[in-house]
């Protein structure tokens, strides 16, 4: 099972993933892009979190996405 999980805040998009078989953690791995809401097209955004997902985990099937977001408040 490989999960994604997404924290969009106002200023950077940080991304981990974690990759479990049989109730062991495989992998683990984060990365983040700076990202700052109030001045950046928001077309940037949908490639950005490609961009970090395909850092993560490339074209290996992904079997559940999470999402936290704090930008809103920016």
């Amino acid at each position: 099972i490989t999960i994604l999980g997404y924290d969009i805040g106002g200023a950077n998009i940080k991304a981990a993933s974690i990759t479990v078989s049989t109730g062991k953690i495989l992998e683990i791995k984060t990365a983040s892009k700076y990202f700052p809401f109030w001045k950046q097209d928001l077309k940037d955004f949908r490639k950005n979190l490609i961009l970090l997902k395909n850092q993560l985990i490339g074209v290996n099937q992904i079997d559940l996405v999470l999402v936290t977001m704090t930008a809103e408040l920016s």
